[in-house]
């Protein structure tokens, strides 16, 4: 038994049962796709992921039937997580976790002991966006394009904020080249329009990071230089490491909405093209 957990602990403790996949583990983190803000992540169970405890040289196990990307032997405390994506189906996402101390569990099981009265092992989900470069299915509502400066150069890591039809948002962030996609949902034709109502105008807000963190993103390690946690950041805090910015919006043919906040034309159930130009 002990060279079994010495190989595969997840496997062996999970014995085909969800409830189980951490038994001898520290920490579960399963990534989930991003729907948007406010909205549990869904499956499917992503796999072939980079995912890595910054300072710690082991890696984790994946379980297929649960997600789960699971650690056994990371010391206890405080420990960044960066995930990424070798494929570049996802975007990168960093967070930092508490990874409770559970060696005495490890120790009574490896004795053939009753296990002792531990701290539950920390369990998270992480939702992934999807990357620009992305396939998408026929039908899906998504507007893609590049976020520049009006000189034309790349902004990697800016927060493009668009409201949905639902009444909520979708977030998403530009890729190190400045690319971004926004995969909408519910955004379709409204069957007793006449005639049928096609484009959906949504409001836009833009965050771009501010100077120390645009150097750290021109770095040598995009998912290095990420601030853990993009999700829960206070935007308005005055510490906070983004800045809200007024935008103008081309097209693909050339056309522009003049900012400083023109709201973004979706084409329902078709893949559309708007970059984002950032005004000074």
């Amino acid at each position: 038994m002990n060279d079994l957990l010495e190989q595969h602990p997840l496997v062996w403790a999970a014995q085909r049962a969800p409830d189980r996949v951490v038994a001898v583990g520290v920490l579960g983190v399963r990534p989930l796709l991003y729907v948007g803000e406010g909205v549990a992540g869904r499956p499917p169970v992503i796999e072939d992921l980079r995912v890595a405890a910054i300072g710690a040289p082991e890696t984790p196990i994946f379980h297929a039937e649960t997600g789960l990307y699971g650690f056994l032997r990371l010391p206890p405390g405080p420990r960044r997580i960066e995930i990424s994506d070798p494929a570049r189906r996802f975007m990168p996402w960093a967070t930092v976790v508490q990874v409770p101390d559970r060696a005495a569990i490890r120790a009574a099981l490896e004795r053939g002991a009753p296990p002792p009265s531990t701290p539950r092992p920390t369990l998270i989900d992480l939702v992934l966006r999807r990357a620009p470069s992305t396939a998408l299915p026929p039908g899906l509502t998504a507007v893609w394009g590049v976020v520049r400066e009006t000189t034309g150069k790349p902004v990697p890591l800016a927060r493009i904020s668009c409201a949905t039809a639902g009444g909520g948002e979708v977030v998403s962030y530009s890729a190190r080249d400045g690319a971004y996609v926004l995969v909408l949902p519910a955004e379709k034709p409204g069957s007793l329009a006449e005639p049928p109502k096609f484009v959906f105008p949504r409001a836009l807000a833009l965050h771009a990071p501010k100077a120390a963190l645009a150097a750290a993103m021109a770095g040598p390690s995009f998912v290095g230089a990420l601030p853990a946690d993009l999700d829960d950041l206070d935007l308005t805090d005055p510490a906070s490491p983004f800045l809200a910015r007024d935008h103008r919006l081309r097209n693909s043919a050339g056309a522009v909405l003049a900012g400083p906040h023109p709201d973004l034309p979706v084409q329902a159930g078709q893949r559309t093209r708007w970059d984002i130009e950032l005004l000074p």
